[in-house]
């Protein structure tokens, strides 16, 4: 499931990006290494691109967090990033931020 709000937070707006599966879970222990630069759990990773993926984030301003209540049990990937938005008479405009 792919969940995507905007929500206000001390006067600032945030894109945030939910992905939540039920699929095979993380353990508290790859949860805390799942960020790692070269941490992998498949035989043919490289442990780049979740590492990547926390740098953008936060080069953009924002977070990316995983939480899981443990194997066999899912696994929820929330992404937020602040936006601009300037209301138009079409509807609100959504701009990223310029950091």
């Amino acid at each position: 499931t792919l969940q995507m709000t905007i929500h206000e937070h001390q006067g600032e707006h945030q894109l945030i990006y939910r992905v939540v599966d039920t699929g095979c879970g993380i353990s508290a222990d790859q949860i805390n290494r799942i960020f790692n630069h070269g941490y992998t759990t498949r035989p043919d990773g490289r442990g780049y691109g979740l590492h990547y993926s926390i740098l953008t984030a936060t080069e953009l301003g924002g977070s990316l967090t995983v939480k899981s209540p443990g194997p066999g049990q899912g696994a929820t990937f929330t992404l937020i990033l602040p936006v601009n938005v300037e209301a138009h008479s079409q509807g609100p405009r959504f701009q990223a931020m310029n950091i």
